[in-house]
């Protein structure tokens, strides 16, 4: 729809969400429904311009498109096979795709990727999963936020405790959410995670923080 409300109209009745818009604002890539997947939307003709799906134990999700248009990331999410979920790099414009292979845990499990302004680099939220992919509730323990470049080196942690990771328009900051006692609340630190300071003081869930910039 449009800012204003208006304009409302369905894109993929088929869409599982969490779409990501490509930087040009042309292109949607949301994840699929059920059995994971990404497509890409083409919003001026209706059409769907290409697919990532049916890919061996990968189920790709959590679609996030690099600010150079270039490639999305995405989670290789393997949880099923009790494999550790990884962050993958797509290119639309070959339908290449890679596992970025960065080492860490047996049962770490990697999500929430989100660019850098430049593309440069890729911050994300490690987990560890304590349990087997038989369990009907295995337990998540939060190992904090790390960054990494898109090949995955230089890869290290900022923040202890924290998740839903978002960069600053000028890629100083980092904005996050954190736990703090039964409530989830809005936390924001220096890009290398120094001076980290809560936002919100709010009862019940503050997540998903998103930057605008001032018009």
């Amino acid at each position: 729809m449009d800012v204003g409300g208006t304009n409302l109209r369905a894109v993929d009745s088929a869409s599982g969400g969490l779409p990501s818009w490509s930087p040009d604002g042309r292109r949607l890539a949301p994840q699929g429904a059920d059995d994971g997947g990404i497509e890409i939307y083409d919003l001026r003709t209706g059409q769907t311009q290409r697919s990532l799906d049916n890919l061996t134990n990968a189920d790709p999700r959590e679609p996030a498109w690099a600010p150079d248009g270039r490639r999305i990331a995405f989670v290789v999410n393997a949880h099923f096979m009790g494999d550790p979920s990884l962050i993958g790099i797509w290119d639309p414009r070959t339908g290449h795709w890679r596992a970025i292979r960065y080492g860490g845990r047996s049962d770490d499990h990697d999500v929430e990727p989100a660019w850098s302004p430049d593309s440069k680099m890729i911050a994300f939220t490690r987990y560890a999963i304590v349990g087997t992919y038989l369990d009907l509730e295995p337990k998540h323990v939060n190992r904090g936020i790390y960054v990494m470049k898109p090949n995955g080196a230089d890869l290290h942690r900022i923040v202890k405790r924290g998740f839903q990771p978002a960069w600053s328009p000028d890629g100083r900051r980092i904005a996050y959410v954190r736990r703090v006692g039964g409530d989830a609340e809005i936390f924001v630190a220096n890009a290398n995670g120094t001076n980290q300071r809560r936002l919100t003081r709010n009862r019940g869930w503050d997540g998903e923080p998103d930057w605008q910039t001032r018009p």
